[in-house]
């Protein structure tokens, strides 16, 4: 803990930190996910479906976990490049009525 201190690591409750370079790599990442469930249907259907990545169902859990608010935003626009297919916007609705 003492060298992500040193580097910047933002401190969060649960005693887990995000370091600005992992920070910066998640980031991008999602962005990377984002463009190309954006640009490519084909693509967003085969990443959605994934059973050993399930991308959806871990970036709506990450939703509420204490987590850097870049991070947050980006997951937001992330899940809704996924949201562009219509039969992946009603099950992520449907997961999302079903959490409350």
């Amino acid at each position: 803990f003492g060298l992500r201190k040193e580097m910047g690591a933002k401190h969060t409750p649960t005693g887990c930190a995000i370091s600005p370079q992992e920070l910066e790599g998640l980031l991008t990442v999602l962005k990377l996910i984002g463009t190309i469930a954006t640009l490519d249907e084909n693509a967003r259907v085969v990443m959605y479906e994934n059973q050993s990545w399930l991308p959806v169902a871990s970036l709506f859990g990450l939703i509420g976990c204490p987590i850097p608010r870049p991070l947050k935003s980006e997951i937001f626009i992330t899940l809704s490049a996924f949201a562009r297919s219509p039969e992946i916007a009603a099950s992520m609705w449907h997961t999302l009525e079903s959490s409350q």
